[in-house]
């Protein structure tokens, strides 16, 4: 397999041996993907380890990765879960490396699934990592839509005595 002017894959094959070649082009492109989906998750629990860190060190009492099931029949996974108290709801808890659109519709869609089957006044909340990649105004203004709690990892501290449970 050898790499082109335009960084794309490609393989030089003859009748004779164009299985084996098809079969060596497929298995560098799983490679490619699978650098690519390694180094996507790897950044994203890092984000997710730096927030459970945070709470640790604020004594924020959480649960972590929750599976809990929507309206729909289909699981979600929830980063973190606070209980809720007297005077405090329960809070959802979805962490975003990567604040954009699609994954920013993918946790709203998750907690509006999620809110029929758990406690209807908890507080569905996204810290996201603003410092790498800020978000635009367009996911801004979605979270706001949707009664979203949106934490920028910037702004943090400020946001300690909503995540406590005093």
């Amino acid at each position: 397999v050898k790499v082109g002017e335009s960084n794309d894959l490609y393989v030089e094959a003859t009748m004779e041996n164009i299985g084996q070649k098809k079969y060596n082009l497929l298995q560098a492109i799983l490679a490619v993907n699978d650098l690519y989906i390694t180094s996507t998750e790897i950044i994203l629990s890092l984000f997710k380890e730096d927030v459970e860190n945070f709470f640790r060190q604020k004594d924020i009492i959480y649960l972590r990765d929750i599976k809990l099931t929507g309206k729909s029949g289909f699981d979600h996974n929830i980063d973190f879960i606070i209980s809720a108290t007297k005077t405090k709801p329960e809070r959802l808890i979805r962490t975003l490396n990567n604040p954009k659109k699609d994954s920013i519709l993918t946790s709203i869609m998750a907690f509006n699934d999620i809110h029929s089957t758990r406690d209807q006044n908890a507080n569905n909340i996204i810290i996201y990592n603003d410092v790498i990649n800020p978000p635009t105004p367009e996911v801004t203004t979605a979270m706001k839509m949707y009664q979203i709690i949106d934490i920028p990892w910037s702004n943090r501290e400020q946001f300690i005595p909503r995540l406590s449970i005093n």
